[in-house]
């Protein structure tokens, strides 16, 4: 019988909740070339944001799209 993995509670850093109500769509969405184009993807967040469709802390499609360089990583292990 494989022992199952225990994660302490302390080692989980980020709590961020992704909203992933594009569901399928995300699938490949890294590999796509709508994720080439973060105004687009912007847009599309506060599209969702309007309908009240986007759940969560943070967009997952905008979290893809953006390059590394502009993720806030003080802001991430905060």
């Amino acid at each position: 019988m494989k022992k199952p993995i225990l994660i302490p509670e302390d080692s989980i850093q980020d709590k961020t909740k992704f909203c992933i109500e594009c569901d399928t769509k995300l699938d490949n969405f890294c590999l796509s070339e709508d994720a080439d184009n973060l105004d687009a993807v912007r847009k599309h967040h506060e599209q969702c944001k309007k309908i009240d469709r986007f759940k969560g802390d943070q967009c997952s499609r905008v979290f893809i799209a953006e390059p590394v360089g502009d993720i806030d990583l003080e802001e991430i292990n905060d």
